[in-house]
């Protein structure tokens, strides 16, 4: 054989053998690929955002969206005593003022107490929303409030509020009232008693 058929054959060999490397790579068993529809094996931690504020802050002037906030309530104005984090003052138009002082920060998605309520599904709130719980300082009923106070009949002790925007794209402002000894909220060791839950948009 000559020089040149010689070194011809070694080119055809070192071809055939980098087209076989070559192949081996797109084997299943060489390079696996992941499946789309794969069971995901790590927690998903992206959650969306929901636009919360601080009560009594940015708006103060609410007008009741729910049957029991008409009957019970009427409109609302909301104000903070000493600035952010100070004491609320929610006077009612029909005849009753609260001030209320802050004790705890959940979320929606929260359990209320020892059962299985959140405060998403008893204010109408979105799970994200962030929910403030507030101790009953002072609760007071005039003669003009025929239902009674949040709580109608019974002192009102514990209340849970929420200022969110809501799936339209509006501010919402909404609270509910409890008359237990124990504030609502997963700590819960006993039922809050929860009263009833008030809704309010934007005046």
């Amino acid at each position: 054989m000559s020089l040149r058929n010689a070194c011809a054959a070694l080119l055809m060999m070192l071809t055939a053998a980098a087209c076989d490397r070559d192949g081996a790579d797109d084997s299943p068993t060489a390079a696996p690929r992941a499946s789309r529809s794969a069971p995901v094996t790590t927690p998903e931690t992206a959650v969306d955002t929901v636009a919360t504020a601080e009560p009594g802050l940015s708006r103060n002037r609410w007008a009741t969206n729910s049957s029991l906030a008409k009957t019970v309530t009427g409109n609302l104005t909301t104000s903070l005593e000493s600035g952010r984090g100070g004491p609320l003052v929610m006077a009612f138009a029909n005849g009753l003022t609260l001030r209320l002082e802050r004790i705890a920060e959940h979320v929606g998605a929260d359990r209320t107490g020892s059962g299985g309520a959140t405060f998403a599904a008893t204010l109408g709130a979105d799970p994200n929303a962030g929910i403030y719980v507030y101790r009953v300082a002072d609760e007071r009923i005039y003669a003009t409030a025929a239902q009674g106070g949040v709580c109608q009949r019974d002192p009102a002790k514990y209340v849970a509020l929420s200022e969110f925007v809501n799936r339209n794209g509006d501010w919402t402002f909404a609270f509910a009232a409890y008359r237990g000894e124990h504030a609502p909220g997963p700590q819960a060791e006993r039922d809050p008693q929860f009263c009833g839950a008030y809704g309010y948009a934007v005046n």
